[in-house]
C-alpha cells in the first residue's frame, strides 16, 4: 500500500513550506546563475537565501553536490558566527542525510540545528528542527520518539497560526500512527489535515491526504470507504501537473481490488500506473509495478509473470536498485518452486544471496561515509571552539591572573581529554582483538566441521553415482545407492546451512525482521523439503497445526527452527515411525506453543544438559546420519531473540518432544 511518511515537496526534509516561501527555485534556473548570485550576495542574510536556493535545486537530482554546498555554507557561517545561517544549513543537512538513510549523522546535525534555534529563541526554526528529528526517528522506526518531536512542533505551529505547517505535521503524526498499526488515530490526524485544506484549491497535499486516508481504510478492510477516498485522490491527481503523483492512487486501487478478489480491475489499475511510470521515466516505480502485475498473474499465467519479472529485474539493474532486484528474484524463485523447477530456483537463490551481500557492502561503505562526515563536523565544531577561544583571549588580556587561570584550566582539560582518548583507543583495540580471536575460532571450528562432517558425505556421492553407471548392477541396488546419495545431499545441505547461519549469527549478531505471518503458509516450503528425508525412511510426518494459526516473529528464524527440529526428529526416528507437529495457544492467547513429537530413540540423561550448547554432543541417527551440534544452539538463540522459550521432554527408546513458544502479536 503506497503512502508517504513525508510529502514529496519541501516537507520531504521536513522543512516548513512557509520557512522557504521566498526562495523557491524555477526549473529553468541554472546552477551557474545560483552560484553567481551567491558570489554577489552582500551580506550573510542574503547568502542564507542563496544557499537555500542551491539546496532546493539539488535536493532531488544530486544530493552529494547538495551536501558539498551545505557544508561550504556551514563553514562560512561558522567563521562569521552567523547563527541563522549555521542553523539553516545544519537543518538542510539533516534533511539530506535523513533522505540518504545516514540517520545517525542526520540526528547529530538536527540536534545541532535545534540547539542553535533554541539559543536564538526562533520558534519557527525550533519547530522545523523538531520536525526534522521526528522524521529521522520515524525512519529509524522509533515512532514514539518521532511522535514526541511532532507534538512539540505542532504546538509551536498552532501558537504562530501556520496552517500549512500544521497540516504537514498532522500528516506526519498520521503516518507515525499508521506505521504502528494505530489506524483509528492515523485516520483522525489525516482527517484533521484534510479539514484544513478542504476549502483550498487542489494541491499535492490534498491528493496525498485522500490517498493515505483511503490506504488506511483498506488496511482496516473497510473497502467501501477505502475506494471512496482513493477514487477522490485519483480524480484530483488526473491532470498534467500531478501526473507522477497519479501513480499512488492507481497502485492503491490495484491493491484494493486485489484484496477484494477482482484481479481484472487490479490489473487494469496497475497497468495504468505502469504506463505513467514508463512515460514519465520513473524506472524504480516501473520495476515495482511490474512486480505487482507479475504477482497478480503468477497463478493464471506463470510464463507471463516470469517475463514481467525479467523486465523488472533489467529495469532495476539499470538504475542500480539492488533492493528491488532482490524482490524480483524472490518472486521468480517462488514461481520456479511452484513449477517444480528447483534447479533454476536454486540458481536464482545464489544470485539473490550475492545481491544481498552486495547491499551489505554498500551499508558498510555508508557507515564509513558517516564516520567521515562526523569527522568533518567535529572539525567545524573545533573551528567554532577555536573562534570562541580567540575572543576569550582578547578579553583576558586585560587581566593577567584570569589568563593564567584559563590557560591552566585548558591545559588540564587537554590532559584529561588525551588520557580519556587513550583509554578509549586501548579499549577499542582490546575489543577488536577479542572479535578477531572469536572470528578465528569460529573459522577454525567451521573448517574442522567441513573436514570431518561434510567431506565424508560428499566423497560418497561420486563413488555411488559412478557405480550407478555400471550396467551390471541390478536396478534395485542402483535405487538403493541413489536413495543414499539423496540422503547424503540433504544431510550435507542441512549441515552447511546450519554452519553458515551459526557463523553469521556469531560474527554479525542476530538480526530481527519480525512480522505477523500464517504458520502453515510460511512452513510449507520447509515441510516439502523435510518430506524428502522422511520418505526415504518411510516416516510419516503429521502436521496437526490448524490453518489459521498466526504468530509475530522473524519468518526466516521460524523456518530455521522448524526445519532443524523436524530434521532431528526424522534423524532419530526408526523406519516407519511417526513425527507429529502441533500448536496450542496459551490461556491468554498471547503465545503459541509448538511441539515436534517423535517415537524415536530418545535422549540420554548425560547428553540432555548440553543439548542446546554450541557444538554440544551429537550422536548418529538411526540410519547413521551425522550431526554437529550447531542447529539446536541456533534454534535456542532464534527463539529467545523472538521473545519465546524452548525446552525438551524425552525418554530413551520411547521418543522425544521438543517445545518452543512464540508471541502472537507485537
Amino acid at each position: 500500500m503506497k503512502k508517504l511518511f513525508c510529502l514529496k515537496n519541501l516537507s520531504l526534509f521536513c522543512l516548513s513550506a512557509s520557512l522557504l516561501l521566498s526562495i523557491q527555485v524555477s526549473g529553468q534556473t541554472s546552477i551557474n546563475k545560483l552560484l553567481a548570485d551567491l558570489q554577489k550576495a552582500e551580506n550573510d542574510s542574503l547568502k542564507v537565501i542563496d544557499y537555500n536556493r542551491i539546496f532546493l535545486y539539488y535536493q532531488y537530482s544530486n544530493p552529494d553536490s547538495d551536501i558539498y554546498y551545505m557544508k561550504q555554507g556551514l563553514s562560512l557561517f561558522t567563521t562569521h558566527k552567523y547563527k541563522e545561517g549555521m542553523a539553516q544549513t545544519l537543518a538542510n543537512l539533516g534533511g539530506l542525510y535523513s533522505n540518504l538513510s545516514m540517520l545517525d549523522i542526520a540526528k547529530r546535525t538536527g540536534d545541532d540545528a535545534l540547539k542553535i534555534y533554541m539559543e536564538m529563541n526562533d520558534k519557527r526554526g525550533i519547530a522545523n528542527a523538531q520536525d526534522i528529528l521526528g522524521v529521522i526517528e520515524g525512519r529509524k522506526s522509533n515512532y514514539s520518539e518521532a511522535t514526541d518531536h511532532f507534538f512539540i512542533a505542532l504546538k509551536i505551529y498552532e501558537e504562530i497560526n501556520d496552517t500549512d505547517a500544521i497540516t504537514d505535521t498532522y500528516i506526519k503524526l498520521g503516518a507515525a500512527n499508521e506505521n504502528t498499526n494505530n489506524h483509528d488515530k492515523a485516520l483522525d490526524y489525516y482527517s484533521r489535515g484534510l479539514n484544513l485544506v478542504n476549502n483550498k484549491p487542489v494541491s499535492d497535499v490534498t491528493i496525498f491526504l485522500n490517498n493515505n486516508i483511503g490506504a488506511v481504510y483498506v488496511s482496516k478492510m473497510d473497502y467501501p470507504n477505502g475506494m471512496k477516498y482513493l477514487e477522490k485522490a485519483l480524480e484530483e491527481s488526473d491532470s498534467p501537473a500531478y501526473v507522477q503523483i497519479h501513480i499512488l492512487p492507481l497502485e492503491n486501487l490495484g491493491d484494493l481490488y486485489c484484496k477484494m478478489g477482482d484481479t481484472a480491475k487490479a490489473l487494469n489499475y496497475c497497468q495504468q500506473a505502469l504506463a505513467i511510470a514508463i512515460k514519465e521515466n520513473l524506472p524504480e516505480d516501473k520495476a515495482n509495478i511490474l512486480i505487482t502485475i507479475a504477482d497478480l498473474k503468477q497463478k493464471s499465467d506463470p510464463g507471463k509473470a516470469l517475463e514481467l519479472l525479467d523486465s523488472a529485474f533489467l529495469t532495476a539493474k539499470n538504475i542500480g536498485a539492488k533492493s528491488v532486484q532482490t524482490e524480483v528474484l524472490k518472486s521468480m524463485i517462488a514461481i520456479y518452486k511452484e513449477k517444480g523447477n528447483y534447479k533454476e530456483a536454486f540458481s536464482l537463490l545464489e544470485e539473490q544471496k550475492n545481491l544481498t551481500d552486495s547491499i551489505l557492502n554498500i551499508d558498510k561503505a555508508r557507515t564509513i561515509a558517516n564516520l567521515e562526515t562526523l569527522y568533518d563536523l567535529d572539525k567545524l565544531n573545533s573551528k567554532v571552539q577555536h573562534l570562541q577561544l580567540s575572543e576569550q583571549k582578547e578579553q583576558q588580556k586585560k587581566n593577567a591572573i584570569a589568563i593564567i587561570a584559563i590557560l591552566l584550566s585548558l591545559f588540564l582539560f587537554i590532559l584529561v581529554f588525551f588520557l580519556w582518548k587513550t583509554k578509549l583507543l586501548n579499549t577499542e583495540l582490546y575489543n577488536r582483538e577479542v572479535k578477531l580471536n572469536k572470528a578465528s575460532m569460529i573459522k577454525n571450528k567451521l573448517i574442522s566441521i567441513i573436514a570431518h562432517d561434510l567431506i565424508g558425505s560428499i566423497r560418497f556421492m561420486p563413488l555411488a553415482l559412478g557405480l550407478c553407471k555400471d550396467n551390471a548392477i541390478p536396478a534395485e541396488e542402483k535405487n538403493t545407492l541413489l536413495s543414499q546419495v539423496e540422503l547424503n545431499a540433504v544431510a550435507s545441505f542441512e549441515t552447511l546451512q546450519n554452519m553458515l547461519d551459526w557463523g553469521k549469527a556469531q560474527i554479525q549478531g542476530i538480526v530481527l525482521n519480525q512480522s505477523e505471518f500464517n504458520v502453515n503458509e510460511t512452513a510449507a516450503d520447509v515441510l516439502r523439503f523435510i518430506n524428502i528425508a522422511a520418505a526415504n525412511k518411510l516416516i510419516t510426518v503429521k502436521n496437526n497445526i490448524a490453518p489459521g494459526v498466526m504468530v509475530y516473529a522473524d519468518a526466516n528464524h521460524f523456518k530455521f527452527i522448524i526445519r532443524n527440529l523436524l530434521s532431528n526428529a526424522i534423524k532419530y526416528t526408526r523406519k516407519q515411525g511417526v513425527v507429529e507437529i502441533n500448536a496450542t495457544k496459551s490461556a491468554d492467547a498471547s503465545f503459541v506453543t509448538f511441539s515436534i513429537k517423535d517415537n524415536g530413540v530418545g535422549i540420554s540423561d548425560d547428553i540432555m544438559p548440553q543439548l542446546f550448547e554450541p557444538f554440544g554432543s551429537s550422536i548418529a541417527g538411526t540410519d547413521n546420519e551425522k550431526g554437529n551440534g550447531i542447529g539446536l544452539n541456533l534454534c535456542k538463540e532464534f527463539v529467545v531473540e523472538n521473545g519465546g522459550k524452548i525446552w525438551v521432554e524425552s525418554e530413551q527408546n520411547k521418543g522425544s518432544v521438543f517445545y518452543f513458544s512464540l508471541k502472537t502479536q507485537k
